[in-house]
């Protein structure tokens, strides 16, 4: 077999697009490692400054709706890792009311199934009117609101109670993830154009 340079010009040529569409590759996968790392950072350092005092203060609550929403966009792209939007969803169960709404049934927005514990780590939004400014963020009523019927658990602010109780709080946060993953992926009934809000 008798290699020319025309058959040698295009075995390069082959070579020079096979490499240039693995480094294309190799690149948009860091690219993407590198937003992700800059969207965690971001999110942590706005956190932070609400979590100075373990509490968001009744000023800062426009601003954490915010947030919560933007994380809320960041999961549902697929923008954050897996492991961390699992730890920013767990740790929303701490501070955002949660409504289970069973078969079908009217959601009571009286009775958040997580509201010992908003009441334990003193959350703004077990008073009314700060659960009202939910209303303008579509994404965490879409969040917020459990299909499947959670039941409501018992936490406490001391250590050793709650250490007795860690398995069953921990199986119950887990069920409770379950669902709160099954919001982010879902597009809302409300909004079936497909667009994400």
């Amino acid at each position: 077999m008798e290699v020319t340079l025309t058959n040698l010009s295009v075995i390069v040529g082959f070579f020079t697009l096979v490499q240039s569409i693995i480094a294309f590759f190799v690149n948009s996968v860091s690219e993407h490692k590198k937003l992700q790392l800059k969207i965690m950072q971001n999110c942590i350092e706005q956190y932070r400054k609400f979590a100075d005092n373990d509490n968001v203060s009744e000023k800062e609550i426009q601003a954490y709706l915010g947030l919560i929403n933007e994380e809320i966009y960041y999961l549902r792209k697929k923008l954050v890792p897996k492991d961390i939007g699992n730890e920013w969803l767990i740790n929303m169960i701490n501070y955002l009311p949660l409504f289970s709404s069973e078969d079908g049934k009217k959601t009571d927005f009286e009775n958040p199934v997580n509201r010992e514990i908003l009441q334990k780590r003193k959350s703004i939004f077990m008073d009314k009117d700060q659960m009202n400014k939910l209303i303008p963020y579509p994404r965490i009523m879409e969040l917020i609101v459990l299909r499947k019927g959670i039941k409501k658990i018992e936490v406490s602010t001391k250590l050793s109670e709650e250490y007795e109780n860690y398995e069953t709080i921990t199986a119950w946060k887990k069920e409770v993830l379950e669902e709160l993953l099954k919001n982010v992926k879902k597009v809302s009934p409300k909004n079936r154009s497909g667009l994400v809000s």
